[in-house]
């Protein structure tokens, strides 16, 4: 039983560091940001948009803003709703507190950290906040809380993991380490606009051949040459994954017919902007 534990943990682990990327990913795609724009009536109608637009903004719609996001406040919104993702506690009845002529609960505070324990700990289940008097008969109030549970949907009365979720992983051919890498490589282009190809391999340590090349006085011309080839393949399929990440696709550098070129510039402006906005509500008020 606790091999069995330990796996489930294990592949839990898995998963959110899959999901982690899906996030990163979705920052780069510049599909997804244009829907964020469009959400926020913040385009001015010069942007020329994709065919497919209308799939991306319904993912969008779905998943959320990424770009300004902690990673843990975008996977409780979506883990339960979107990813099918069991809850980590069994679904039970938790005291709120109790209101008399003596004491009240502050309940708002008691319903705020049910909502960020134990019911996002149990799956978000459909849950019912009721008032019961202490004084009635249990008989009664069975017989009251068993109406209250037939009003509920039934397919809402518990939430466990759900094999057909609405957002899966594509498949099992890519390794994880190797779409870091085209992450990696992104990132490393978006920073340094300015450098040659080879120059952002290099940074972004895309190969370990050539991981000795830091300089153009470092290894051959067809050194850097081979470099700057495997950098411009890893960029073309970091820039598929991101443009299918945003068509709830993931992880996927097969070729998206509708995707957008990547405005690097764009890119980074934003990234120091949300790790400004990030650091800001780090900081005491």
């Amino acid at each position: 039983m606790r091999q069995l534990d330990r796996q489930k943990q294990l592949a839990r682990i898995e998963m959110v560091k899959w999901m982690t990327l899906w996030q990163q990913f979705l920052v780069f795609s510049p599909s997804y940001e244009l829907a964020r724009r469009f959400r926020a009536g913040d385009l001015d109608g010069s942007e020329s948009l994709p065919s497919d637009f209308d799939d991306v903004l319904a993912v969008y719609d779905d998943l959320g803003e990424a770009k300004f996001s902690q990673f843990s406040d975008w996977w409780t919104r979506n883990r339960y709703r979107n990813f099918g993702f069991a809850g980590d506690k069994l679904p039970s009845i938790t005291r709120l507190g109790v209101i008399s002529d003596r004491d009240a609960t502050d309940l708002g505070k008691a319903a705020a950290d049910y909502i960020n324990g134990d019911w996002s700990e149990q799956g978000q289940p459909a849950t019912i906040i009721a008032a019961i008097p202490a004084g009635l008969a249990k008989a009664q109030i069975m017989r009251q809380l068993s109406a209250l549970l037939d009003e509920l949907p039934k397919a809402g009365n518990s939430r466990q993991h759900d094999a057909n979720a609405k957002y899966a992983l594509f498949g099992a051919k890519l390794h994880r380490d190797s779409v870091k890498r085209y992450r990696d490589v992104l990132g490393v282009r978006a920073r340094h606009p300015k450098a040659t190809l080879w120059q952002v391999g290099a940074m972004a340590r895309l190969s370990r051949q050539y991981r000795g090349i830091r300089s153009s006085k470092d290894g051959t011309f067809e050194d850097r040459k081979n470099l700057k080839e495997l950098t411009s393949r890893a960029l073309n399929r970091g820039r598929m994954i991101a443009e299918n990440a945003a068509r709830g696709i993931f992880p996927s550098y097969a070729k998206c017919e509708h995707a957008l070129p990547m405005d690097y510039l764009h890119i980074e402006l934003l990234r120091l902007e949300a790790m400004a906005a990030r650091q800001a509500r780090r900081e005491p008020v």
